[in-house]
């Protein structure tokens, strides 16, 4: 039960939901005992009664703050958690609340920064920018106008409250909405926010991101001030600039728009295909152009990253998707744990075989990354499958600098300039060292599998015989495992031959005869092995 202070907050966060409709909700739910009157006072007025509930949300969360505002963006981002059209009004949230009064600004500068606050002056009191959980100000540092990120006080004590109240929310409405996840995604969600709330995070991320970017003319990362950056506080050179989308402004510089969205286009792709580290909300908000031309990026608290597991499966949904393989997706899906108690495979097969017949038939011009994010989201939600956070924040930066460059020109064609950014990326993960190293290390794996293998064999065995194992079977999912099982001992098989013919290739490089006789061996091996595949429907 939440304490005295929590239980206030609670009946407050309750009496807006109230007065947007959501009483019936929140009643069974099991939440109405908190009630006691709220629902008698607060009333919707027939206004509210006509609004979507994606409107309703959007306004809720506005008026409770922070934790709120943060929620329905995240929410906004995540099409396969909520319904396609509240996503849509929730991208509607402004996170925009009146600033903090610069008094307590400066007492909560002073505190975390120490006698370094000293080296600030000039402090502009009137804010450059006030969100829900920092506000900016303009100063100076040495000879540099730079701005000050501060974190609102009070805010992180808030957040920790409202955070417990939407765990016991999740926990509540977990059986009512167990299709949306709620925990998991109250898991995620709490996970992303922490993180955003320590601007040493951030730091990191503008240094990795500055590091990257050097030598880039096109690219402009503002200089960040270590010693003068906290968990609260971050301090960085102000950079002067136009708003990304302003085409008249930009022309006024002297610049051509239809560069300048070719320059964002490569900016956004470089970082995913190859940085594998990338800005997660790239929004005309967050992008400026500089006098020189230069693409300046802002607030990177929210990124993305590939690990080489999320980087291997991406390569191969790639292939499966430019070979029109829509098996090969689902595998590369399964290894994410994407897949997971996905019953109808044929049906998920089926509806990614025909979007990528669609797709491939449409001339490159007419690809809209947009809409073919939009089909395959509804696919992940037909099917529930369960899309990694980083996947999403990647779907959703392609369809950002997309809506970008049209904006910028007509003309962009975001699938012609992002092709060659996949072929190197594909080139990278399958060129033949990184192969021979995985394999290499895939082996070493393997022998010491081989190497305890007897011996815990024979220990089961032998309690087997001694009758020290009982087994609870289910005999209706026999046959599905069975195939589950030799259809991931045939790909292993297909993997091995096809490594064998990797590390062939390098060791007798030198020896053309070598080669084809034993190329030809691995063709017979692989026919062989695929043959009685197809035959026993277990490819």
């Amino acid at each position: 039960m939440p304490g005295v202070i929590h239980l206030k907050r609670l009946q407050e966060i309750l009496s807006v939901f109230v007065r947007f409709g959501f009483t019936q909700a929140i009643e069974t739910s099991g939440l109405g005992s908190y009630l006691g009157n709220i629902k008698r006072i607060f009333v919707p007025t027939p206004k509210i009664e006509r609004m979507r509930i994606g409107q309703r949300l959007t306004d809720v969360f506005s008026r409770l703050g922070p934790t709120f505002i943060k929620l329905g963006q995240f929410l906004s981002t995540r099409p396969d958690l909520i319904p396609e059209s509240i996503a849509n009004d929730l991208r509607a949230l402004q996170d925009r609340v009146p600033p903090v009064p610069f008094e307590k600004i400066e007492s909560l500068l002073k505190s975390e920064l120490g006698s370094r606050y000293q080296d600030l002056y000039e402090i502009d009191p009137v804010p450059a920018g006030s969100a829900s959980i920092a506000q900016v100000h303009q100063a100076r540092y040495g000879d540099r106008t730079v701005v000050i990120k501060v974190q609102k006080p009070g805010v992180r004590e808030q957040v920790k409250t409202d955070l417990e109240i939407l765990n016991l929310f999740a926990t509540s409405f977990g059986e009512i909405i167990s299709q949306f996840r709620p925990k998991e995604t109250m898991m995620i969600f709490e996970r992303e926010l922490r993180r955003e709330l320590n601007f040493l995070n951030e730091y990191r991320n503008i240094v990795r991101f500055k590091n990257f970017s050097s030598g880039d003319p096109d690219v402009l990362v503002p200089e960040v001030y270590r010693e003068l950056t906290t968990e609260k506080v971050l301090v960085m050179d102000h950079v002067g600039g136009v708003k990304i989308t302003n085409v008249e402004k930009i022309v006024s510089l002297g610049l051509n728009p239809r560069e300048i969205a070719r320059r964002a286009g490569h900016l956004v792709f470089k970082q995913l295909f190859e940085f594998g580290f990338f800005h997660g909300d790239p929004h005309p908000g967050n992008l400026f152009i500089h006098s020189s031309g230069a693409i300046t990026l802002l607030d990177f608290g929210i990124v993305g990253y590939l690990d080489d597991r999320t980087k291997d499966a991406l390569a191969e949904i790639l292939i499966g998707y430019l070979y029109q393989e829509p098996k090969r997706i689902i595998y590369a899906l399964d290894d994410l744990g994407v897949t997971e108690g996905v019953v109808a495979e044929a049906g998920l097969e089926r509806d990614l075989g025909e979007l990528i017949d669609r797709i491939q038939h449409l001339p490159k011009s007419e690809i809209v990354l947009k809409d073919a994010v939009a089909e395959i989201i509804a696919i992940v939600r037909t099917y529930g499958l369960k899309f990694p956070q980083q996947l999403f924040l990647l779907g959703r930066s392609l369809a950002l600098i997309e809506e970008i460059g049209v904006r910028l020109d007509p003309n962009f064609d975001a699938v012609g300039q992002l092709g060659p950014y996949v072929d190197r990326f594909l080139k990278r993960r399958y060129r033949a060292e990184r192969v021979l190293k995985r394999f290499a290390a895939h082996w070493a794996d393997l022998s010491s599998l081989l190497r305890i293998l007897p011996s815990s064999l024979r220990r089961i065995l032998s309690r087997l015989a001694r009758e020290e194992y009982r087994f609870s079977v289910d005999v209706r999912s026999l046959d599905s495992l069975s195939a589950s099982i030799e259809r991931g001992f045939n790909r292993l098989t297909l993997a091995i031959i096809s490594s064998a013919v990797v590390l062939v290739s390098v060791l007798f490089s030198d020896k053309l005869v070598i080669r084809i006789i034993l190329f030809g061996l691995a063709f017979v091996l692989i026919l062989v092995a695929i043959t009685g595949m197809i035959h026993s429907r277990r490819l």
